[in-house]
């Protein structure tokens, strides 16, 4: 999956990740820093959410919520 949306993304940075529950779903979070010619000019910031549910261990159903590219306002 992310192969697929930032393989050929020359600079890229995981900023910031989080794993956790909301009832029965598992819940991640996670905010990448890239930067390509494709997308513009300087570095964006990608922010996703995705929910998951199991079903004997496998994914069986993916919800997942994306900021889009934004260009990225931080220092760090």
């Amino acid at each position: 999956m992310f192969t697929r949306w930032f393989g050929d993304t020359p600079d890229f940075a995981l900023v910031e990740a989080e794993i956790g529950e909301i009832g029965e779903r598992l819940h991640f979070r996670w905010l990448v820093r890239i930067r390509a010619e494709r997308i513009g000019i300087g570095f964006f910031d990608v922010e996703q959410h995705a929910y998951i549910e199991t079903d004997t261990g496998r994914i069986s159903r993916i919800r997942l919520l994306s900021s889009g590219y934004c260009p990225s306002t931080s220092t760090r």
